[in-house]
Formats: structure tokens, sequence, C-alpha cells
């Protein structure tokens, strides 16, 4: 049988641009401007909201030069080298003369190179600003973010925060550029679409959003669908998964985990009806983060089970050894199966002769449970937590021959027996399928057979069986005999004599 079904189920996660990893501010040589060319102050994160990118439209070892000059009245708090060796020359805290009238509020960065200029931003020189940028933001609360605006947008004197150029603080035709100059740096050419990315990824990756999760039955089990928005600045992914949430948090149990270098993944082989608890842990090599909540999402269930397809006995087939078992395929869903057995009779009317569970597809009729020949009924249906599924049910006639006499195999022959209690011993008779025996013992009195002791029952088979305390008490010569019986009918009696007390 082949079922499919389908359930969706879609998880929201926590909105965040960054990730709550810490930053290490890059190596930098301190090297302080002349204290003529900038302010001191006691500034803060409270009052610190920019990091504003220059270019020094010269040299690095210029750039440090002209602001170690006290006739500069100039300054920078970071000047970059095209190799990636980045200078301090003001404190952070102090003010830098670097942006004019937006000084107090930011941090300059000059960057050594020229605006016209594609070959200023190496990739070292930009790797170097990134970190440091990242950095800054981090110590700073400065938004990982780079507005589109300009002076022109905000009245003529800018207002905006986040990572700047200096080209937005005193654009071409704004009151700030008529006091203080046009600016257009860092230029055309600096790497904007990919800067904000490259500060993101010092912070490991973003919370991974978008969670989702679809699960169908196929076959015999079931699969689970994972899947998400790829996480700006995420190398890889971790997906946990397990059937508690304690598990899940502990990592222990049935927690399961997977290495993702995307963002999805199908998880197969599953219980119906079962529920996952999840989570997406977004990872690079600076760090990584987890998105949440955790689920859960829950494999859809089979119902109850489907009739299985009876392979033994099949319907209107004749059995003649023993053991007679049943046999059935699998049908999807089933935890247990129900088998019942009924006998029918001359008046046409049926007799329930058995009832039993079992965990396989397959059943062992039980001593007793189909007695003597006759046509016979058997039905089975599976049972899962659903519910018990529809039945499937075949007739077939037992034909068993009846069984031979017992070989007998002692005491026999008049042998001599010491005990009270003597075990008789006959071939065992399992593979002719023997339920029943029936013993009967004598006494010899002196004139004829006197008999003592006659028991019938369950038994034979295993070819023995223990007379009871007190029927041998006598000296002198006993004989006994079995017979034993199957559906087929009872077998010829068997005996020999044994002697006692002598």
């Amino acid at each position: 049988m082949h079922r499919v079904a389908r359930i969706v189920v879609v998880v929201l996660t926590l909105a965040s641009t960054v990730a709550a990893a810490a930053v290490d501010k890059p190596p930098t040589v301190w090297n302080p401007a002349s204290s003529a060319n900038f302010s001191y102050a006691s500034r803060t994160a409270a009052t610190i909201d920019s990091v504003v990118i220059h270019t020094v439209e010269g040299t690095y070892a210029g750039a440090i030069s002209w602001f170690k000059n006290p006739a500069a009245s100039a300054s920078s708090h970071y000047v970059i080298s095209a190799s990636g060796e980045i200078t301090q020359m003001v404190a952070d805290d102090d003010i830098a003369w670097t942006q004019a009238y937006y000084n107090s509020r930011s941090i300059g960065i000059e960057c050594a190179g020229h605006a016209g200029s594609a070959g200023t931003w190496t990739p070292e020189l930009v790797a170097s600003l990134g970190h440091l940028v990242a950095w800054l933001c981090e110590t700073y609360d400065i938004a990982v973010a780079h507005p589109t605006t300009t002076a022109n947008d905000t009245g003529g004197w800018y207002t905006g925060h986040g990572i700047l150029g200096h080209y937005q603080t005193q654009t071409s035709g704004s009151p700030a550029a008529a006091a203080y100059g046009v600016r257009t740096d860092p230029g055309p050419y600096f790497p904007w679409s990919g800067f904000v990315g490259l500060v993101e990824s010092h912070f490991g990756p973003a919370i991974p959003t978008g969670l989702a999760a679809e699960s169908w039955l196929e076959g015999g089990t079931a699969s689970i669908h994972f899947s998400w928005a790829p996480a700006p600045g995420a190398e890889g992914y971790w997906l946990d998964i397990a059937t508690d949430p304690g598990e899940l948090e502990s990592m222990t149990g049935s927690f399961a985990n997977f290495n993702l270098t995307g963002s999805e993944h199908t998880w197969t082989g599953l219980a119906p009806g079962t529920a996952y608890f999840w989570r997406v842990f977004a990872y690079s090599s600076a760090s990584g983060v987890h998105g949440y909540p955790e689920g859960p999402v829950s494999t859809p269930s089979f119902g109850p089970p489907a009739a299985p397809a009876l392979v033994a006995p099949a319907e209107g087939e004749t059995v003649s050894s023993w053991p007679v078992i049943l046999d059935w395929n699998d049908g999807a869903g089933a935890d247990t199966w129900e088998v019942e057995t009924w006998r029918l009779e001359s008046d046409g009317s049926f007799t329930h002769t058995d009832a039993g569970s079992t965990g396989e597809s397959t059943y062992t009729l039980p001593v007793g449970a189909i007695s003597r020949n006759a046509v016979y009924v058997w039905n089975v249906r599976g049972v899962n937590g659903d519910g018990a599924g529809a039945t499937s049910e075949a007739a077939f006639t037992l034909a068993i021959a009846a069984p031979p006499a017992p070989t007998i195999l002692a005491p026999k022959g008049y042998a001599l027996v010491d005990s009270s209690e003597p075990t008789l011993h006959w071939a065992p008779m399992e593979d002719i399928g023997v339920w029943w025996r029936d013993i009967r013992l004598w006494y010899w009195t002196g004139s004829a057979w006197s008999l003592i002791h006659s028991t019938g029952g369950l038994g034979g088979a295993d070819g023995e069986f223990t007379i009871p305390a007190g029927k041998v008490s006598e000296s002198g010569y006993y004989w006994w005999a079995v017979r034993v019986t199957n559906p087929g009918g009872k077998s010829k009696f068997a005996g020999g004599g044994f002697t006692h007390g002598f």
C-alpha cells in the first residue's frame, strides 16, 4: 500500500540584523596627532553615533605627518594604509577635526589613496577597514547600516547616522558644502554594496529567519523537509532536532544534529505521528547564532492500518502438517496484529477457537486452537495508536493424518524398577502434531490384570510421563500403555511391562 499525506508548519523567528558576538579591536599603532589639531572630550556611546569614511587624497605617511603638524588644524581618529596597517592618532572619546560640523558625533577614518582611483581599495585596506568599523559599531552601539541620504536630503545639514561617506555630510549644493567645501570621498569606487555585509561578518551571521517544515508519509515511514532563509554572513548551519524540548537543550537522548552548507534538509525514515522540536544555528568563522523558536513539527499519522494481504494458509488451502503457521504481508502503520480462528461445525455454525496477538506478521496456532480436522476460518487485523484497521479473512481445511502407535522406550521387558514413581518413556512425536496422551497402568494380582491408574490430557509429544505416588506400591508385575491423539484421531495403544519390589 502507498499513502502520501502532507503537513506544512511555518515557524517565525526573532528579528535581528547582527548576532551578539564579541569583536576584538584590530591591531593598531598609536601615533598621536598634534594636540593643536583636535579637541579633548569625554565622549561615550551616548554621543557617538556614526563612523565617517574618507580618502587621504595622498599617502598613508603623508596623512600621518600632516596630522602631527600643529599648523594643519586637521586630524582623524584613524588612518589606514594600502597594506591594511592602522594608525590611531586621536582617542575615540576625543573629537578629531575631519568632517567639520559633524565632528562631535562621529569617528573619522582616513584611507590612503584617492577618491577617483579604483586602485585605492586594495583587499588589505578594505579588510582592515571592515574589521575596525565592526569594532567601533559594537563598542559605541553604532548602527550597522549605510544610509543612502545626503545633506541635500536633510535640509542641507546632515542628520543621519550609521556608516557614512564624507560626501554625505558636505554634499555639493548644500549649505554645509558652502560653508566647509564640497567633498566626494570615499568616491565612486568604494565597495558600498558589500561593505555592510563585510562589517556584519565580524559579528557572526544573522539569525536565520523564515523557518518552515513540511512533513509527509510515504510507504511505511515519514519524512520532514526543513528550510529557512539564507542568513547573511553564514558559512554553514547546524540543524538540531529532538522529540523532547528538554533533550534539544541538553543535546541528549533523542537529540540529532546535522551540519549543513545549504539552508534546507530532508530527514527521512521517521516514525509517523511524532512531534519534533527543532532549531537552526547559523555559523561563520567569527561566531554563530541560533534561530528560535524550536518547532514543533509533527509527522502525519497513518490512521488505522490497512487490511493485510494473507499469504498462508490461503483461501481454500488444505493443511496436512503441524504446526499450523498463519502468515500475512505487513500493512503500513500497524504496531500489533490481532488474530482469531473459528471452526465450521456440521450444522453450519462457527465455534470460536482462538484469539491472540503478535508484533510480527506471523502467528503459530497454539495447541488446542484447532483440535480436530475440520474447516477453519482465520482472520487478522492491524492495530496502532489510531485504532484497529480492516480485517482480512481466509478459510482452510485441516487434514492431518491420525498418529501411529507410540514407540515404547522404557521401562519394558519386565525390567526391574526401584522407584515407586517411575517415569514412562516413548519416542517423541512433535513432528506429527501430537497434542494429547492417554496413560493406563495395570497390576498383576496373581490371577488377573487390575487397572490401577488411568489419566489423559495435554502432552505426549515429548514422550514421557511420571506415574503419581501411591500407584506403584506393591511388589510384583506392572503393565503400562500409552496412546496419543492429534486432530486426525487417536493412535493404537502401545505398552511395556516392568517389575517392582523384588
